[in-house]
This record gives C-alpha cells, sequence and structure tokens, in this order.
C-alpha cells in the first residue's frame, strides 16, 4: 500500500525526470545540424522508336528454347517419378506380405531344410 510520503517521494522523482528530459531535449536541439538536399528533376522518359521492335524470329527463337527447356525438365521429373514408382509398388509388396503373416491368411511356403546350402561348395 502507498503511504502518502511515498506518494509525495514518486511526484518529485517524476517532475525531476520531466526538468532531465528537457534539458537533454534542448542541448539535443542545439546539437543538432539540419542538411537540407534537393530531389533532381526526373527525367523524361525516351521515346519508343518502331525499329526497336524485335523481329517475329526472335521470339520464335526464345519460344523454342523454352519448349525444350520444359520438354528436358519434364524428362528429369518422369525419371524421378519412375523411380519413385518403383520404390512404392516394391514397398506395397513387402507390406502386403507381412499383412498376410501376421493376419494368418497368406501362404506360408516352408522350404526344405538345408534349402540355402545347395549349390553352394560348402566343404
Amino acid at each position: 500500500m502507498w503511504t502518502e510520503d511515498d506518494r509525495r517521494q514518486l511526484a518529485e522523482y517524476c517532475r525531476e525526470h520531466d526538468r532531465l528530459m528537457a534539458e537533454v531535449r534542448d542541448e539535443e536541439e542545439r546539437e543538432l545540424i539540419y542538411k537540407v538536399t534537393t530531389q533532381p528533376a526526373p527525367t523524361p522518359a525516351p521515346e519508343v522508336i518502331d525499329d526497336d521492335v524485335p523481329d517475329e524470329s526472335l521470339f520464335d527463337a526464345v519460344a523454342e528454347a523454352f519448349a525444350m527447356e520444359r520438354e528436358r525438365t519434364r524428362a528429369e521429373w518422369e525419371a524421378a517419378i519412375a523411380n519413385v514408382k518403383q520404390e512404392v509398388a516394391e514397398l506395397r509388396g513387402k507390406v502386403s506380405t507381412l499383412v498376410d503373416l501376421l493376419s494368418g491368411t497368406g501362404n506360408v511356403v516352408n522350404l526344405p531344410k538345408g534349402f540355402l546350402g545347395r549349390g553352394r561348395n560348402v566343404a
């Protein structure tokens, strides 16, 4: 809870703060140097001359370049997508096999004993 003495002391601190801020503001205003600049007049836009318009062969060349780049990019994407599709197909097969094994509905083939050892030179 604030006492009357606390309020008086706070008011005194506020007055002192205001006085110091005013002093600093006055000193800063005396030290400021104002720089005046002028903007150059805008230059007029250049006139368009009909001779500067490129002929259709330039447009055709740019269109051909864009078409070639689009074709190259599409081929890169298709190659990347083919790899992903192959991986997805493999994972689907593995998941299907795991589901069959875990659910007990799949056909589990037991291999004959020593099946993995056949065809190897075992000494």
